[in-house]
């Protein structure tokens, strides 16, 4: 009995929040969409998605390199020949769906004004100096990270080794 009412509560919370969640996005409509079109505009759309990838493309071409076991040319083949044109070719369905975030996050009124932002000067050198600022904070993070998990590796290698975990 008291399990079934714990069930019958966690799904009747759950369906309130489910419910508290939806009603809170906003909804789908002309306006909201128009707004989340010009914000990517605003925000370079596309083209900003192909100048980030053309930062990702080296690290493509290393893994291709690691993974496949190619020399560089070769590599640098496979990653421009055969994976940067799918990515280009499917950089629609990402424009639409970083849209359809803006649309969840803001509200129509709002969009207009940060794409007002983005259009200033300020904003304009954001959007441009953005794939090295990606970049950059890629390779920090990733140095962090393995700095951080070294540290932790052996601060705790005894209690790691006894669990039967060799790193």
């Amino acid at each position: 009995m008291l399990t079934t009412l714990k069930s019958f509560l966690a799904s009747a919370m759950l369906a309130v929040l489910l419910f508290i969640n939806a009603s809170a996005q906003a909804p789908m409509n002309d306006e909201a969409l128009r707004a989340a079109e010009d914000l990517d505009s605003a925000m370079g759309g596309g083209d900003l998605v192909l100048r980030i990838l053309a930062t990702m493309r080296d690290e493509m071409v290393g893994t291709i390199m690691a993974k496949g076991h190619q020399d560089k040319p070769h590599a640098t083949e496979i990653v421009d020949q055969m994976l940067m044109p799918e990515f280009k070719a499917h950089i629609g369905e990402l424009v639409a769906q970083k849209r359809e975030v803006y649309i969840q996050t803001f509200t129509a009124d709002e969009m207009p004004q940060i794409a007002v932002f983005f259009r200033s000067p300020v904003g304009t050198k954001y959007l441009a100096r953005l794939p090295l600022i990606f970049q950059e904070n890629r390779e920090i993070g990733r140095a962090w990270g393995k700095r951080v998990a070294l540290e932790a590796i052996h601060k705790h290698a005894q209690e790691l080794r006894h669990r039967g975990i060799t790193l």
